[in-house]
C-alpha cells in the first residue's frame, strides 16, 4: 500500500484514527474516523487537514498580534513611537478598506461606534498592549502549557470567565473578589474548584504581562461539605426514558452517556473519549483523575448499540457535565445527585452482587486498597469482569 494512502492514519484494532504533529509545539491532534474502510478514513482525513489549516491559520494571526505586542511592550521611549506609527499607518488603510477612516481618525473621542466602526480602532489597542481579549489570545497562552490535564482545566476555566468578560482590562481587584465569591454558586461547584481557577486566571495575566495584583489575597467562600446520592433504579428510568422520548438535539446524544455511565460507573472525561471495540466487544476508557494507566472492561450487551452511536458523536467533558446538570434540573433532582451518581449507583450493584472489591476497583477505575491487589496484581481477567458486570440490569417500565 502507497504511503500517501495511509498518511496521517494509524490503524487500530481494524479502525482508522488520524493522527498528525501540530507545527512549533510538537503535539498531536489524534481523530477518531469511526470506520474499518480506508477510503472513507481517507475523505475524513482531507476533511480534518482542513480544519486544521483554518485553526493554525488563525493562530498565526494571534502570534502576529503577540508578537507585534511584545515587541512593543519591550521598547524604549522612542523605538515605541516609531513602532506606533507604523501600526497606526497600517491601521489606517485597514480604515480606508472598511470605509470607516473618519470615525477612526476620531477615535480617541469617539461618540457611538458600530463593530466595523470599532474594529481599526481595537487593532491598535490589542497591538500596543492597551487591550488584551481573552478570546483571540486564548489558544496561543494554552500553546505554552506542558502539561495536557492542566491546559485542559485552565481552558475550562477561561471559558467561564469569557462568559461574564471579554478582556483583561474589564477587571480590576473588586470585579475579581465579586465573581470569585459568586461564581461557586453560579456553576455549582466546590470552593476548590474555584481556587483552581484562580490558579489558571493568574497564569494568565502573568503570561500577558499584566499585573497579577488583582488575583491575590482573595478569600474565597468555603464550600458546604456536599453527600452524593447513588441513583436509584426508578431515577435511572425515568432518566433515561424522558431522553428516549424527546426529541431534541441534546437528548439523542445525552441518553448514550447516561446509559453508558449507568452500565460502567465511568466519569464524564472518560465517557468524552472511550474507545469502542466492537469486534470483541471491550471498551477502552482513559485514564482519569488519580488513575495511572488506561483501563479496558467488557462492553455490557444493554449499551452495544449506545457504544456504536456514542463514538460516532462524541462530546467533551464539560458539555456532558453542562447539559446532563441542566436536564436533571428540569426533572426536579436536586444538589444531591449529579453525574458522578452514576458511579456511586455502580459500585453499590456491583457490591449488592457480591463482586470482589478488586473486580469492582478494575471495572470502575479505583484504585486497588491493598498493596497485594494494588502493586504486584495485573487486574482482573475481561471474563471475571463479565460474570459480575453482565448481571447489571435496570427495569425500565
Amino acid at each position: 500500500m502507497p504511503k500517501l494512502d495511509t498518511k496521517y492514519l494509524q490503524n487500530r484494532n481494524g479502525y482508522w484514527h488520524f493522527v498528525k504533529r501540530i507545527p512549533d509545539n510538537g503535539r498531536y491532534v489524534r481523530r477518531k474516523t469511526g470506520t474499518k474502510i480506508l477510503k472513507e478514513a481517507q475523505e475524513k482525513r482531507t476533511s480534518f487537514l482542513k480544519e486544521m489549516e483554518e485553526a493554525l491559520g488563525r493562530t498565526e494571526q494571534i502570534r502576529d498580534i503577540a508578537s507585534i505586542r511584545q515587541q512593543y511592550l519591550e521598547s524604549s521611549e522612542e523605538s515605541r513611537e516609531v513602532l506606533e506609527e507604523e501600526i497606526l499607518d497600517e491601521t489606517e488603510q485597514i480604515a480606508a478598506d472598511l470605509g470607516v477612516l473618519d470615525a477612526f481618525k476620531g477615535w480617541k473621542d469617539p461618540d457611538q461606534f458600530s463593530e466595523k466602526d470599532q474594529f481599526p480602532i481595537d487593532y491598535v489597542k490589542k497591538r500596543t498592549g492597551k487591550l488584551t481579549p481573552f478570546a483571540e489570545l486564548k489558544d496561543l497562552w494554552l500553546d505554552s502549557i506542558e502539561n495536557p490535564r492542566t491546559r485542559t482545566d485552565y481552558r475550562h476555566a477561561l471559558e467561564i470567565l469569557m462568559e461574564y468578560f471579554s478582556c483583561v482590562e474589564e477587571l480590576d481587584w473588586e470585579k475579581c473578589d465579586r465573581f470569585l465569591k459568586t461564581i461557586g454558586a453560579k456553576k455549582n461547584v466546590q470552593s476548590a474548584t474555584v481556587e483552581k481557577w484562580m490558579s489558571a486566571y493568574y497564569n494568565f495575566w502573568n503570561w500577558a504581562g499584566k499585573s497579577t495584583d488583582v488575583w491575590r489575597n482573595h478569600k474565597i467562600p468555603q464550600s458546604k461539605k456536599q453527600i452524593l446520592l447513588p441513583w436509584t433504579d426508578s431515577d435511572i428510568a425515568l432518566l433515561f426514558n424522558t431522553l428516549r422520548q424527546r426529541n431534541d438535539v441534546t437528548a439523542s446524544w445525552l441518553k448514550h452517556a447516561v446509559w453508558i455511565a449507568a452500565h460502567t460507573g465511568a466519569r464524564q472525561g472518560a465517557i468524552a473519549e472511550l474507545v469502542y471495540y466492537p469486534d470483541n466487544q471491550t471498551i477502552l476508557f482513559p485514564a482519569k483523575k488519580t488513575e495511572e494507566e488506561d483501563r479496558i472492561i467488557p462492553a455490557h450487551p444493554a449499551i452495544r448499540d449506545n457504544l456504536s452511536a456514542w463514538v460516532k458523536n462524541p462530546k467533551i467533558k464539560f458539555t456532558i457535565s453542562n447539559r446532563f446538570t441542566e436536564f436533571k434540573k428540569e426533572l426536579g433532582f436536586g444538589e444531591d445527585k449529579n453525574f458522578h451518581s452514576f458511579r456511586r449507583t455502580m459500585i453499590t450493584k456491583m457490591e449488592n452482587l457480591g463482586a470482589p472489591e478488586n473486580v469492582t476497583a478494575d471495572i470502575v477505575g479505583h484504585r486497588k486498597g491493598t498493596i497485594t491487589y494494588g502493586l504486584y496484581s495485573g487486574g482482573s481477567s475481561l471474563e471475571k469482569m463479565r460474570e459480575y458486570l453482565f448481571k447489571i440490569k435496570y427495569s425500565l417500565t
